[in-house]
């Protein structure tokens, strides 16, 4: 089950998943910035971490693959 889940793990997912995630944040902050749940969420070190861990996998990975980090960051130019 883990190795199927590590094959899901691509740099792309990565990227994208990360940015799903990120965009409802950004629509609170936008939106109902003076709401309750967004000075919570966005106050919180719950998102923050959940990012860090996803960009230290993203870098651990690269290191282990023997990826050149701008071939990595392509992502985000493309």
């Amino acid at each position: 089950m883990l190795i199927q889940f590590e094959a899901y793990l691509t740099f792309e997912n990565i990227y994208i998943w990360s940015n799903f995630g990120v965009m409802p944040l950004w629509l609170m902050l936008i939106f109902i910035p003076n709401a309750r749940i967004t000075q919570i969420l966005i106050n919180s070190v719950i998102i923050p971490l959940i990012l860090s861990v996803a960009y230290v996998y993203v870098v651990y990975q690269g290191i282990l693959l023997d990826e050149s980090l701008l071939d990595i960051f392509k992502l985000y130019i493309s």
